[in-house]
């Protein structure tokens, strides 16, 4: 393949972990972009997205080469992994237009649902056949494969104006919910049925279908601005819709929230699995919000949000505030709340004067919440009274962090690139706590801590997933910022930022990958500066030994 192959190696963690030895890896797929992940109830992981040239799905010694897209965006990808990166499957579905996949997530029995939009004259079941485009602009799609990769199904949503699918949840049942916006109106299933909107900007849709794809129902979300219903979650017998609203929003023509046509902000809906309105409610802050993601158990439901200006973060009636740095530039939340949408708490992450997008956030096993998202600004992760400051290398470099469900920083992990546009735009995580997330980076990008070697992209945005194990991370969790090294900016080029517990005259070494002491310093301060243009590329690790103790830190010199 024209990418380095898969990197799976043991890491070295530093001397507070007791020598814990953990194992992570990273599979490239080639030129495109990532859409979503999930994982199944084996540890299999599925991804989604667009393959715009010839691609490699096989991360190992063997290709499984794609052939080149003819549509504008390239084609539509689902590929499947073992839990230990092995290569199993890949799926590719592609027609003469624009198609973009959106979600993906697994049922019960190991069939893989994906939802997305597209234009032009398709083929679904990678044969000879193809199915005429709709007569809208874009149309959406739900598609079915089973856990081998064959082809099961797909239904079509459209109408004469341009429509968009975000949302995709499955209950316990199979059953398969979606949510999208259209600018006109809808036909669900064979043209049964047909939701009629007033012919505004944006109108939404929440629809439910079968296991077997029979359509069952859809409901509408209507307002006097733009809707955008941008996640569904199912949990038990319940349905949580999320998404943002300009002026009045009524979902289902029986439950309406009134409020100013400007700025945007979010709403939260609850219903049960009828689609039959059960509540109501709205986060709002001084500028635009936009919400983007909702999961949800049986007793909480986590929201993903980014806002400008101060936000009341509690959709309930009580107020928690959150007040970003800057007024202008946007900023994310998530927040953990009641089954009835009140706030138990919520944690904002600061970004300064850059532009934050929201990823993705998985709920773990023990009912934490794992966030990722491309950050542009220095960040203390860890949102409490202690410190974990990371910094990105460009204007976008992507991280991955895992809280408790009280809201509690257990780690975070960082994918830097020296190019401006790198994303993370799925996270999952499965029942033994792996953490799995899928995005894209070009040039070069250094999984943080991760494999010695970065990968390399030929051109263009190169598509990858990762694998966080979970012995990394528990291995590696995150201690005060009092009681080890803090390294940034971090991969660097040039000059690195040292801070932690060390005295004066106490001894620091640099060890590159092979052991080698490479540099020796004397701490002057605790706050340290040093100069690594003389460092070939590559990882090295700071070591620390003084009176109130020892430790050590990997860190990456960029080319």
């Amino acid at each position: 393949m024209f990418l380095r192959p898969l990197l799976a190696l043991a890491l070295l963690t530093s001397s507070f972990v007791a020598h814990a030895q953990v194992v992570a890896w990273a599979a490239p797929v080639g030129y495109g972009v990532s859409k979503a992940v999930a994982v199944d109830a084996q540890g299999n992981v599925y991804a989604c997205g667009n393959a715009n040239t010839q691609v490699d799905f096989d991360p190992g010694p063997g290709e499984a080469l794609s052939p080149v897209g003819s549509g504008v965006n390239g084609d539509i990808y689902v590929v499947k992994y073992s839990n230990d990166g092995d290569y199993l499957w890949h799926y590719l579905v592609g027609g003469s237009g624009t198609e973009i996949a959106k979600n993906v997530a697994v049922d019960g029995n190991g069939d893989v649902l994906v939802t997305g939009y597209f234009s032009g004259y398709f083929d679904w079941d990678m044969g000879p056949d193809t199915v005429a485009p709709g007569p809208g602009t874009y149309d959406c799609f739900v598609l079915k494969l089973s856990s081998a990769g064959q082809f099961q199904w797909v239904r079509s949503i459209g109408g004469p104006g341009e429509d968009q699918d975000h949302g995709l949840a499955v209950d316990a049942a199979n059953n398969v919910y979606v949510t999208g916006m259209t600018s006109s109106y809808v036909s669900f299933g064979e043209g049964d049925t047909t939701l009629q909107f007033g012919g505004g900007t944006w109108d939404g849709y929440y629809a439910k279908y079968s296991a077997a794809g029979s359509f069952l129902w859809a409901k509408s979300i209507t307002g006097s601005g733009m809707q955008r219903p941008f996640s569904v979650a199912c949990a038990g017998d319940r349905l949580y819709l999320f998404g943002s609203c300009k002026g009045s929003t009524t979902v289902n023509g029986t439950h309406t929230l009134n409020l100013p046509s400007n700025p945007m902000a979010t709403y939260l809906c609850k219903t049960d699995t009828a689609g039959e309105v059960l509540w109501l409610k709205n986060q709002s802050a001084v500028g635009d919000m936009s919400g983007e993601v909702v999961r949800a158990t049986d007793s909480s439901v986590y929201v993903f949000a980014s806002f400008r200006g101060t936000v009341d973060a509690d959709p309930g009636a009580g107020v928690l505030e959150l007040v970003p740095p800057s007024p202008t530039y946007p900023q994310t939340l998530f927040a953990r709340l009641d089954t009835s949408g009140n706030a138990v708490w919520a944690r904002q992450l600061q970004g300064n004067i850059h532009f934050d997008c929201v990823g993705d956030i998985a709920l773990d096993p023990q009912g934490g919440v794992v966030v990722t998202c491309a950050i542009a600004q220095t960040q203390d992760y860890d949102l409490g009274p202690d410190e974990t400051i990371l910094a990105p290398l460009q204007a976008n470099d992507v991280f991955t962090a895992q809280y408790t469900a009280n809201g509690d920083f257990q780690w975070v992990r960082m994918v830097n690139s020296p190019e401006t546009f790198d994303t993370s735009n799925g996270v999952a995580v499965d029942d033994l706590g792996n953490v799995f997330m899928t995005g894209t980076f070009s040039d070069t990008a250094v999984f943080y801590p991760g494999p010695f070697e970065p990968l390399i992209s030929d051109a263009g945005s190169t598509i990858y997933t990762v694998k966080y194990g979970v012995d990394l991370t528990t291995a590696l969790r995150e201690t005060p910022a009092h009681a080890t090294l803090q390294l940034y900016p971090n991969p660097t080029r040039d000059q690195l930022t040292i801070t932690g517990a060390f005295e004066r005259g106490d001894a620091l070494s640099v060890l590159d990958a092979a052991g080698r002491e490479v540099m020796r310093l004397i701490a002057q301060e605790h706050v340290m500066q040093l100069s690594v243009r003389d460092l070939r590329p590559g990882t090295y690790t700071l070591h620390w030994t003084g009176a109130k103790g020892r430790g050590s830190a990997r860190f990456v010199v960029m080319w």
